[in-house]
């Protein structure tokens, strides 16, 4: 994790001001170059090759600044135009910014690499002179010169500005304690992770029983420093980000009342709402679309005695969806975690090859919403799936029916 904060602190001012030429807005780039690199973070153990590292969390950043055009298409606030990796023009148009950012660009690579380093990225000249390598007066020097010749293109006082060393500051503080904390919670008890959670909801400080299991962590005294003793709801969410899926679901749980009334894991909803990860996998689970679910189901039922969940003595066939299960032990259904079957779908051709899958996530409309942005057109709009799920269907190219669900 040391290598990422390495990263994240060489790399902030480029990836900042690349931001900035698109949106020409220190807020939005600053919000922009913060989801850059915490989402880098969420997937950084992925990555093998050094040499990618710089390239893929500018992927990660263009990613974001599309997202944002589009996010602003959707308010009204600006029309989206087409996104260029460098030099696409931006709708914002701020006069002083825009002669700024010209004449930042009119500098020579030495001069425009240590204003932005320095006014940008918010490096002390000691810093510079570690970056560059070179020495204090050398630095000092340039910077003299780059201001000399800012100043000269903009024909008027220079207004190099130095707003971004306190939202740097910041990333790094929650990059570090994303660090600390995806050690961390995961060796805490399932006992005081629930009241972790409930302790960030509430934004109270952490109680007695969180402590005391922090002071035997290696890691937890250093926590508790990053924190300051006290998570606010979305800290924690950006700290769960970081861990593995299972820390999520094991927290959140997932509470089965009946094997048609599901409680969904909000834990996990939250953190895809936040990341707009495009939904975590809970399960996938085959679909066989036929002429008559209750035909079917009678079938089953008859000659194989696998259970079809009574839908054959009820209306679930009226709403089109049923369930097979190839065992009939009272209560199988209440444990839904471990469900073997396969689910009926009217509107097949009776041919066993018409079949296609479920997929069950979280996150079900941010995920629509990445495939639909993404181009692929053979998507329904999300409608209620029935026994408590709402769902879209997609298409693949090789028609395979792919049925994405959620619990409500």
């Amino acid at each position: 994790m040391n290598d990422f904060m390495e990263l994240a602190a060489t790399s902030y001012p480029k990836v900042f001001y690349h931001s900035l030429k698109q949106v020409k807005n220190n807020h939005d780039a600053a919000d922009i170059t913060q989801n850059t690199f915490i989402k880098a973070l969420m997937h950084f153990s992925k990555i093998r090759d050094p040499a990618s590292l710089e390239p893929w969390l500018f992927t990660i950043c263009n990613n974001e600044i599309k997202q944002f055009f589009r996010n602003a298409k959707k308010t009204s606030m600006i029309q989206e135009n087409e996104f260029q990796a460098v030099e696409s023009p931006t709708p914002y148009k701020d006069e002083d910014y825009d002669i700024l950012y010209s004449a930042i660009d009119n500098l020579s690579y030495v001069q425009r690499q240590v204003i932005l380093l320095k006014y940008f990225g918010g490096y002390t000249m000691h810093e510079l002179a570690i970056i560059l390598a070179v020495n204090l007066s050398t630095v000092k020097s340039r910077l003299y010169e780059a201001r000399k010749t800012l100043k000269r293109l903009l024909d008027t006082q220079a207004i190099t500005p130095s707003l971004q060393k306190e939202r740097r500051d910041a990333l790094m503080a929650t990059l570090n304690l994303c660090e600390i904390g995806a050690v961390t919670i995961p060796c805490m008890s399932l006992h005081a992770q629930k009241q972790l959670v409930q302790c960030a909801k509430d934004n109270t400080k952490l109680s007695t029983a969180i402590l005391s299991e922090l002071a035997n962590i290696p890691t937890g005294q250093a926590f508790m420093e990053a924190c300051n003793g006290k998570l606010s709801y979305e800290e924690l969410l950006r700290i769960l980000a970081c861990c593995d899926d299972s820390l999520l679901y094991r927290i959140g749980g997932l509470s089965f009342q009946t094997w048609r009334n599901a409680i969904g894991n909000p834990l996990v909803k939250d953190v895809t709402a936040l990341y707009k990860t495009g939904g975590y996998i809970d399960s996938v689970e085959p679909i066989i679309y036929v002429k008559s679910i209750r035909d079917t189901c009678i079938w089953y039922k008859k000659y194989l005695n696998w259970d079809d969940g009574g839908a054959s003595d009820d209306n679930d066939c009226e709403r089109g969806h049923a369930i097979i299960c190839p065992y009939t032990p009272e209560g199988t259904h209440n444990n839904y975690g471990h469900f073997k079957g396969f689910h009926l779908r009217c509107g097949g051709s009776g041919d066993i090859t018409n079949a296609g899958l479920f997929v069950f996530v979280s996150g079900l409309e941010g995920l629509r919403t990445d495939i639909a942005d993404k181009g692929w057109g053979k998507i329904s709009d999300i409608f209620d799936g029935g026994w408590g799920t709402r769902s879209f269907r997609l298409t693949d190219l090789n028609g395979l029916v792919i049925e994405f669900c959620e619990w409500m």
